[in-house]
């Protein structure tokens, strides 16, 4: 009998990139301690099309009610884990408190405030949606602890995770491309913004460059992303920036321009556009919000504002491109390592009473298609 570990993460299933990134980073961490991975997305369960029997909704997210936990719990009792992770509150259950595994739910970020921005970045009818999401989530959050008393919680961001006396997680850097980059000019455009372009936060980001039309007159700009609203297209067109709507991953991108910017406004979680342009080698600037879902001591570029953000990639892209290319450099190596799977699988494995040895190693592959 087969004495290794097995570890069941259960998340939604909503073919969402953000999701499947922090699925990824658990499946990476899992996976290099040796532990058997039991990916279970929730929507997809047998018997997962009828609508669980909640008897108090103060105690789950509306999203819970999408899948059953009966066939969940059928699940668990065949695979047997010793480990159960539930990434978010949309995958949580109380049932889950009664089985013989080590239990680690996932905030991932704070729900309730990831729906209060994007209600705040709307007049859409999904402005309603969005608050009564985040009146939801805020009481599942209030009430955690008392629900799962013996449950570890993480988050991805690093500032939440401090201020709620939570374990920190982040998502892991993607795997490095290691091939020899071939020599090239100096890109052509200035700066680029990449990312889903439908997400408010996302939008407000564009919008925000918009707004600096004039002191971004004379320069080339780049918009690169996933399901461009017509309210994007309409800001490419008017501005003649350039528009990529698809893009085989995030290495296609880096030679478009000389800084990638997210002058985003508040957030929450940690960004992945940030670990994927660090992993590209891709010079850029952010804001003080999203610098807050890193560990202190960034080698990046971080703003108070989102004007002043815009501001200082204006100025890294007008450097010289040795000290732009050094400087990207020496951010990829520090993420590489800083959120590298030996140092999560490291802690991991103190969080859970194992050996913190790295039992496997990663093989280099191309990241994913869409960053966010």
């Amino acid at each position: 009998m087969s004495s290794r570990l097995k570890a069941s993460i259960l998340y939604l299933g909503r073919e969402c990139y953000g999701e499947r990134r922090r699925v990824d980073s658990w499946v990476r961490i899992l996976s290099a301690l040796g532990i058997e991975v039991d990916a279970v997305p929730l929507l997809r369960l047998h018997g997962s099309s009828k609508l669980t029997t909640v008897t108090s909704m103060d105690n789950y997210v509306p999203e819970a009610r999408l899948w059953s936990w009966s066939s969940l719990e059928s699940h668990l009792l065949a695979e047997k884990p010793d480990i159960v992770i539930g990434v978010t509150a949309r995958a949580w259950h109380k049932g889950l408190n009664n089985g013989p595994w080590k239990l680690v739910l996932d905030y991932v970020d704070t729900m309730s405030e990831n729906y209060k921005i994007r209600a705040s970045l709307t007049t859409s009818p999904k402005q309603f949606l969005f608050k009564t999401l985040a009146k939801a989530h805020g009481k599942v959050e209030l009430n955690a602890r008392n629900d799962f008393p013996e449950a570890s919680f993480v988050y991805a961001g690093y500032s939440e995770a401090k201020r709620r006396g939570a374990l920190w997680i982040p998502n892991l850097a993607p795997i490095g491309n290691n091939e020899r980059r071939k020599p090239v000019q100096d890109p052509v455009a200035d700066l680029m913004f990449f990312g889903t372009l439908y997400t408010p936060i996302n939008l407000n980001a564009i919008r925000v460059l918009s707004d600096m039309s004039h002191e971004i007159a004379d320069r080339k700009v780049v918009i690169a992303g996933s399901r461009p609203t017509p309210e994007v297209q309409d800001m490419v067109k008017d501005h003649g920036w350039k528009l990529v709507a698809s893009f085989p991953n995030i290495y296609s991108l880096r030679h478009l321009a000389k800084v990638a910017v997210a002058p985003l406004g508040p957030v929450t979680g940690i960004q992945n556009k940030v670990l994927e342009a660090a992993i590209a080698e891709i010079p850029q600037t952010i804001t003080d919000s999203v610098a807050g879902g890193f560990e202190p001591g960034l080698s990046i570029t971080s703003s108070k504002s989102q004007a002043d953000c815009v501001s200082e990639a204006i100025a890294l892209a007008d450097t010289p491109k040795h000290h732009r290319n050094d400087l990207a450099k020496f951010t990829k190596e520090i993420f590489e390592v800083e959120y590298g799977v030996e140092r999560w699988s490291d802690r991991l494995a103190e969080i859970l009473g194992l050996e913190p040895v790295v039992y496997l190693n990663e093989l280099t592959a191309p990241v994913s298609t869409q960053p966010l």
